[in-house]
């Protein structure tokens, strides 16, 4: 309905027009796909909890070589 909205009241080469359909059939269906993608590649990265321990090991070793 917006699409045929900003079609009706600004010609379809207005860029107000143009951006409304790009909005709708564009966009929309990207981010979508990006948001699946992401969801089921996260096994893919490291949870926050094992980095901050890699990083308290990784401390620890760096003070236990300088005593």
């Amino acid at each position: 309905m917006t699409t045929d909205t900003a079609t009706a009241l600004f010609g379809i080469a207005n860029g107000a027009a143009l951006a409304t359909v790009v909005g709708v059939l564009i966009e929309v269906p990207v981010m979508l796909l990006l948001v699946k993608f992401c969801l089921r590649t996260q096994h893919w990265f490291t949870p926050r909890e094992a980095l901050a321990a890699a990083e308290a090991a990784a401390v620890e070793a760096a003070n236990a070589g300088k005593k």
